[in-house]
């Protein structure tokens, strides 16, 4: 078996044959160990399809998954999909009676606004029809005031000129 002293040895030989440089070159062209452990033709051809029997195991392995996993996304999504359409539906119902509710809330309010304009404008008439009466009421006795301040004054007036008259008839001057 050759050894670490042996291959000292021969290093030694080679460089005092050769010379101290070509001895080393030659020796470091040398593998480290022993021809056993230097891989041949052979191994690396046996490694090579090795290797590519696991790159191929590998490449079919990962088909398998990416196509599983192609599945389930599909069914996720098909899912999701289904899901979605459902809450959709149940917001349009829950929308179309929340509208149909607003809509009649609406026509309750306006419905009974109607009743309160109607009853504004009932007791605005009736309001206006007291209104007129206590005007003609007050204009009647305007009248009847202006009447009897009238003739009160008209009889003054009378009177006075009688007065005057007969002031004028005592003084002979008519």
């Amino acid at each position: 078996m050759f050894d670490e002293t042996a291959r000292f040895e021969l290093h030694e030989g080679v460089r005092e044959a050769l010379g101290e440089s070509r001895g080393d070159t030659l020796m470091s062209m040398l593998p480290p160990v022993g021809w056993a452990d230097v891989a041949t033709k052979q191994d690396t051809d046996a490694l090579r399809v090795a290797t590519k029997q696991d790159i191929d195991a590998l490449g079919v392995a990962t088909k398998q998954d990416i196509d599983a996993l192609g599945v389930a996304t599909k069914q996720d999504t098909d899912a999701l999909r289904v899901a979605t359409k459902q809450d959709i539906d149940a917001l349009r119902v829950a929308t179309k009676q929340d509208i149909d509710a607003l809509r009649v809330a609406t026509k309750q309010d306006i419905d009974a606004l109607r009743l309160d304009v109607e009853a504004l404008r009932v007791a605005t008439k009736k309001d206006l029809e007291v209104l007129r009466l206590s005007f003609e009421k007050s204009m009647a006795d305007l009248e009847s005031r202006l009447h009897q301040e009238m003739n009160r004054q008209t009889w003054s007036i009378i009177g006075a000129l009688i007065a005057i008259a007969a002031v004028l008839t005592a003084n002979n001057v008519l």
